[in-house]
């Protein structure tokens, strides 16, 4: 069986950081940010001052390791903010059509949490959202359903 499992959250809810628990050699990680933060670290700038000129060669990175992945059945861990039904509806659907059990993982820690992670991370990395983007996307956020594909659904905190 070919799983999936989708995270779900706004920047600095540990999405990442939980999937970099899982063994890399079971799990293809799908993401622009890793490709964003390896072309910063190079270049000795930070995330914020790489993501305008490489999110589209970072999409394309992705495009091509899920496309990889799914050609080969190999089980997948989508990570991005998928914070909309809209936002996640392709994605989900595409995994479905291959195949895959797609399972949900929120992280949506509280209003506290959330800015003491994001600031801690902008300190330790570099890597800062503007607040105003947070807000947006705590706005539009609409809490997956089964509805949209998903054979489970997990909260984290």
């Amino acid at each position: 069986m070919k799983n999936a499992l989708f995270l779900i959250g706004p920047p600095g809810s540990g999405k990442s950081t939980w999937a970099s628990a899982l063994s890399p050699d079971d799990w293809v990680h799908i993401s622009t940010d890793k490709w964003i933060e390896d072309v910063a670290a190079r270049e000795g700038v930070t995330y914020g001052e790489m993501f305008k000129r490489e999110i589209k060669n970072a999409e394309q990175d992705m495009e091509a390791r899920l496309a990889s992945a799914l050609a080969q059945g190999k089980d997948i861990v989508w990570d991005q903010t998928n914070m909309t039904r809209k936002s996640r509806l392709k994605k989900v659907g595409r995994l479905l059509d291959a195949g895959y059990t797609v399972d949900a993982h929120v992280f949506m820690p509280d209003a506290h949490e959330l800015h003491q992670r994001q600031f801690k991370r902008a300190v330790a990395t570099g890597k800062a959202i503007p607040q105003r983007v947070i807000d947006s996307m705590l706005e539009n956020y609409e809490h997956p359903l089964e509805e949209e594909g998903f054979a489970s659904i997990t909260h984290h905190n």
